[in-house]
């Protein structure tokens, strides 16, 4: 690669989370390659149900807190993503109200 080329990245918010670092950490240190934000939510710890995700806006993760740092990248798209849900429907349902919401 040559010094002008740049690597874009999508970043997952639940991933990190689940690993026990800090989104914000992430989304502040990468802002200007960030093109794509995944908004996964976890559940509670110790929750088994849905291997342990929820969707977005009703598990542990401040989605309201992290809106001005998705601000300040280069996102182009917002995702949201559940590799298990009970009811797919109503976490799509859910998770769309909740990124409304927060005016994403």
């Amino acid at each position: 690669m040559s010094s002008g080329d740049t690597v874009w990245f999508e970043i997952d918010c639940g991933w990190i989370t689940r690993a026990g670092a800090d989104p914000a950490a992430e989304l502040k240190r990468f802002a200007d390659r960030i093109i794509a934000i995944q908004m996964k939510d976890m559940a509670p710890k110790g929750t088994t149900t849905e291997d342990g995700w929820a969707a977005t806006g009703d598990g542990i993760i401040d989605w309201e807190k992290f809106v001005p740092l998705f601000r300040e990248t280069k996102t182009e798209h917002i995702i949201t993503e559940h590799d298990n849900p009970a009811d797919w429907r109503r976490f799509a349902r859910r998770s769309i109200e909740h990124i409304k919401a927060l005016g994403l």
